[in-house]
């Protein structure tokens, strides 16, 4: 009998290490299929097409998101293929639009309101070192003084220093190593310190940043320290790699909270962010399938319609009018989206009684479309709007659930196993 039960163990053991790795390898090999990949050049495609301008910082702001709804068109197939990798490109997305319009780019040292204690991890990017002398530029020594400031304003911070060997003149010095020297001689305590002196690219500095800091599980969030001109990219880079390691680890990312920069006068383009980011994304998804397509159409704006509004209202009434818009896709299909907040109003004063019009007016890509809806403003009011019926919600099977069918099944082949070995016995 203990035999059998030592058979029996040794089958279970066996299948269970089994499973494990098959588990490990998945998670390893959680990367794109040709469909995902195909979506992913489509979103970085329609964010080429965005127009803008050098800004005061010399990096480039987005004046228009050009292709704003083909990139949620796109986004919103990809969750469908793959919920988790299309919520980790929404999320790349968000803040890359956000970086390029929005994003505050701060100058010196970095602003108030941070975590004060180590789950905040200041990352400072390497500069190349002299090609002649093999010692830190000024504009990394620059890079060295805003970080200085900003580790004295929050000194709990951990702070992480990257760049690999990139000067001939001295292949034994990196970037990483040479700042923590400088920042360890002007008073940093080097147990805050955290050296990347692997990469010489920051696709490389942003990969190897993120293994490091999964080693310190306190940290949480990052602020970012570079050029003015370079800031941009930096996070686009960092928020594309921090996203895309997460998804393919099935942990969380690592959050980028703000930034500061030394100022400048080198100029950055959206071409250099686009190859930068691109080289990320097929860097972290093991891929060389995904990038810019030639000649990719917008999708059509067909008509727009109006929503959620009433012939009639009484006096002082609000009205929250609910626009549609209706495309057909390159592919031939119909696509319906919400423009509400995109679209051109006009106000209704229910103040005043009697018939106003109501219009409204969006455009995408070279299509300019008007809808008008005449309203009364009365002492009474009658509701003839149609309500919006609810859509339904398909159920997506999570990948937890297959590993526990799978683990179900190994428990199934033991017991089989079992009763097997056990009739052998008799």
């Amino acid at each position: 009998m203990k035999k059998l039960f030592k058979s029996v163990l040794t089958v279970f053991v066996s299948l269970t290490m089994l499973f494990s790795l098959t588990v490990n390898v998945a998670a390893i090999e959680n990367t794109a299929s040709s469909d995902e990949e195909r979506l992913i050049s489509e979103i970085l495609t329609y964010f080429s097409y965005s127009e803008g301008d050098f800004n005061e910082h010399n990096g480039w702001t987005a004046s228009s998101i050009t292709a704003d709804v083909d990139i949620q068109r796109c986004l919103t197939e990809l969750k469908e293929l793959n919920p988790e990798l299309g919520e980790a490109f929404t999320n790349i997305m968000d803040y890359w639009i956000y970086a390029d319009t929005t994003m505050p780019i701060y100058s010196d040292f970095l602003p108030d309101g941070l975590p004060m204690d180590n789950s905040l991890c200041i990352v400072t990017l390497g500069y190349q070192l002299d090609q002649t002398t093999g010692e830190m530029q000024q504009e990394l020594i620059d890079r060295l003084i805003v970080t200085l400031n900003s580790a004295n304003r929050y000194p709990n911070a951990y702070i992480v220093v990257t760049g690999g060997g990139t000067s001939p003149a001295d292949p034994s010095k990196t970037e990483g190593e040479e700042m923590a020297k400088w920042l360890i001689a002007n008073g940093v305590d080097e147990n805050r310190i955290i050296v990347e002196n692997k990469a010489p690219t920051t696709v490389g500095n942003a990969t190897n940043t993120f293994r490091l800091l999964k080693e310190k599980p306190e940290v949480k969030s990052i602020a970012m320290i570079s050029s003015s001109s370079h800031i941009q990219r930096a996070v686009a880079i960092f928020q594309a790699v921090f996203q895309l390691e997460a998804y393919k680890a099935n942990t969380d990312a690592i959050e980028i909270l703000n930034n500061t920069s030394c100022s400048v006068d080198r100029q950055e383009t959206l071409s250099q962010q686009m190859n930068s980011v691109t080289e990320a994304i097929n860097t972290c998804l093991n891929s060389k399938n995904i990038g810019i397509i030639a000649d990719l159409s917008l999708s059509t704006l067909d008509s727009i319609e109006i929503t959620n509004v009433n012939d009639t209202y009484s006096k002082g009434a609000k009205v929250e009018p609910k626009v549609t818009a209706h495309f057909t896709t390159p592919a031939g299909e119909k696509y319906d989206l919400d423009v509400t907040d995109k679209a051109e109003i006009t106000d209704i004063d229910t103040s005043k009684l009697g018939s106003q019009v109501l219009k409204v007016t969006y455009s995408y890509g070279d299509v300019v479309k008007d809808v008008s809806k005449t309203i009364t403003v009365g002492t009474t009011a009658v509701d003839t709007s149609k309500g919006d019926k609810p859509s339904n919600t398909t159920a997506v099977k999570t990948g937890d659930e297959t590993y526990a069918l799978t683990f179900v099944s190994l428990m199934m082949l033991t017991a089989c196993g079992y009763t097997y070995l056990r009739r052998k016995e008799l």
